[in-house]
């Protein structure tokens, strides 16, 4: 297809995610034990280490790290 058959770029905040009802239904599954994050994440830092865990990241040490406040 050609860019010039009417075709436009659309922004999408969220999806199709209704923030006020599915983010809360999401940490509720969370909290009951039905929806498992924790073996997501392979480290933890505190948020001012932000640009540790970024260095790690790229060395291929973990895929995620949750930075805490």
């Amino acid at each position: 297809m050609l860019a010039e058959a009417d075709q436009r770029i659309l922004g999408s905040n969220y999806g199709s995610v209704r923030p006020s009802i599915d983010i809360p239904a999401l940490v509720d599954r969370y909290m009951d034990g039905q929806l498992m994050l924790d073996p997501l994440i392979s480290g933890r830092r505190p948020l001012d280490e932000a640009p540790e865990a970024l260095d790690d990241l790229e060395a291929g040490g973990v895929l995620r790290t949750l930075l805490i406040p």
